[in-house]
C-alpha cells in the first residue's frame, strides 16, 4: 500500500521541519517516524528512563514469576506435614484382605517432594499443627 501523503517532522525539535516526500510506503512511513521517535527519546533523558522502565519493569516481574513456579516441588522438603494412619483395614469375600491406610503410608514414604511425619495417632498430628511444629495433619 502506497501512502500518498507527505510527512513533516522535525529531527532537532527545534529547526525547520523535514520532509519524507510523498508516495512512501507503510514500511519507510513507519521507519521513518520510528527512527525520529528514538532521536527524540535520546535528547530527553526522561523520557528515555521512564521508556526502559516500561520495557525492563514487565520483564523483570515475569521473569521472577517464571522462576518461582518452573519447580514448585524443587525446595518442598522442609515443609513438614503429619501422616496418622487410622486405617485398620478389612476382610471380605469381594477383595480379600485390604489395608488401604497403609498402602498410602507405604507410596508416602517413598515421596520426597514434602517433608512426611508419620505419627502414631491423629491427636498428636492435630497437636502438632496447633503447637507449629507441623504445617498440615
Amino acid at each position: 500500500m502506497v501512502v500518498d501523503s507527505t510527512i513533516r517532522f522535525n529531527d532537532r525539535m527545534d529547526g525547520p521541519s523535514v520532509s519524507l516526500g510523498s508516495k512512501l510506503s507503510n514500511a519507510k512511513v513507519s521507519f521513518a517516524i520510528f527512527k525520529r521517535d528514538i532521536k527524540r527519546l535520546l535528547v530527553n533523558p526522561v523520557a528515555l528512563v521512564v521508556t526502559l522502565g516500561v520495557c525492563v519493569i514487565p520483564s523483570l516481574y515475569a521473569w521472577y514469576n517464571i522462576v518461582a513456579n518452573w519447580d514448585p516441588y524443587g525446595n518442598t522438603q522442609g515443609i513438614k506435614i503429619a501422616i496418622a494412619n487410622n486405617d485398620r483395614g478389612t476382610q471380605n469375600d469381594l477383595v480379600g484382605e485390604l489395608n488401604a491406610g497403609d498402602q498410602v503410608v507405604d507410596q508416602l514414604k517413598e515421596n520426597d517432594q514434602l517433608g512426611w511425619t508419620f505419627v502414631d495417632s491423629a491427636a498428636d498430628a492435630k497437636e502438632g499443627v496447633g503447637s507449629g511444629e507441623y504445617y498440615a495433619a
